[in-house]
């Protein structure tokens, strides 16, 4: 093996522990040759002649071949049983933010009443409940100016203009 765990050329095999041509080796020479359907048993049968003729037996190339799909399915059954366990973190992340979004609510709605109690009656309308603040009321009309009494306790003229 290789430091990256390819397979080198003189490395021995997993399998048989001698030099070996493996099923990593056999599918970059198929995607090498052009192979329609008209002849591709007779590509198939020259490869496997071929093999044989170097001394590779198609029979330990079978056998990596059939390790090598039972590590990738392995492979793929963790993906897929992590992709699981994420998804349920997922959810309960959700299912937090969902509580989180609710007592958010429940915050604004109590502190808006407790403002409210604090402005006068026609303040309340302008509290915005899909808000996360009170919106800042307007200011009234200006009031008349008081009427003043005499010291006997009657209005003061107005002065005419």
């Amino acid at each position: 093996m290789s430091l990256f765990g390819k397979q080198d050329e003189h490395s021995p095999s997993p399998m048989t522990g001698e030099s070996a041509y493996g099923i990593t080796d056999l599918i970059r020479l198929l995607k090498t040759v052009p192979i329609t359907e008209q002849d591709s048993q007779l590509v198939v049968q020259v490869i496997k002649m071929t093999l044989e003729s170097a001394g590779v037996k198609s029979s330990l190339v079978i056998d990596d071949a059939l390790a090598q799909e039972k590590g990738i399915r392995d492979a793929m059954d963790m993906l897929e049983t992590q992709l699981v366990v994420l998804g349920k973190e997922i959810d309960a992340r959700r299912d937090q933010i969902a509580q989180l979004e609710v007592a958010l609510r429940e915050t604004i709605g109590a502190r808006n009443l407790l403002a409210g109690a604090e402005m006068p009656p026609d303040a309340l309308s302008e509290i915005d409940p899909d808000e996360d603040r009170l919106v800042e009321p307007t200011l009234p009309p200006p009031l008349p100016p008081p009427h003043r009494k005499a010291a006997s306790g009657r209005p003061l003229e107005r002065a005419q203009d």
